[in-house]
């Protein structure tokens, strides 16, 4: 009886040793901060743009120089005289950038920041800075069914 114990008991212990060592590493999201330093003479919308370029070439480089990195959360934050405020945020997968390299299509816009940075509030609209739910096609959104 003690005998058949312990040999339960090694079993359990080889087994789980093996699954410990073939189970697939899981990775960690990728987190990466950008600053930029807008002049404040320029539209908000530009600064924008320039978060929106500069966040799709980081996001291209991580996936291109790291084969391993399956899902990206990229923050761009703008920072004018020590207020440094969020411009926009992206949380894309390897998988969704290769389908569609869009960034507005992953990113979440912060519109009232163009106000805190000390733009001009006539130069700062919604509609400019990032296209709306309208002007995307239902269509062409991941999770649309024509049921």
């Amino acid at each position: 009886m003690v005998i058949r114990i312990w040999r339960i008991l090694a079993t359990f212990s080889i087994l789980g040793s093996l699954g410990a060592i073939a189970s697939p590493a899981l990775s960690e999201p990728t987190k990466i901060d950008l600053f930029l330093s807008p002049n404040s003479n320029q539209p908000y919308e530009k600064v924008v743009e320039e978060a929106e370029t500069v966040a799709t070439i980081s996001i291209d480089q991580e996936l291109s120089q790291s084969p391993e990195t399956t899902q990206i959360y990229l923050r761009v934050f703008g920072d004018v005289k020590g207020q440094i405020v969020p411009l926009l945020f992206s949380k894309v997968s390897r998988s969704d950038w290769q389908q569609d390299p869009r960034i507005h299509r992953w990113t979440r816009y912060f519109i009232t920041s163009g106000l805190l940075l000390g733009f001009d509030s006539s130069s700062v609209s919604p509609t400019d800075i990032a296209p709306t739910r309208s002007r995307i096609r239902l269509e062409d959104d991941p999770g649309f069914r024509d049921d």
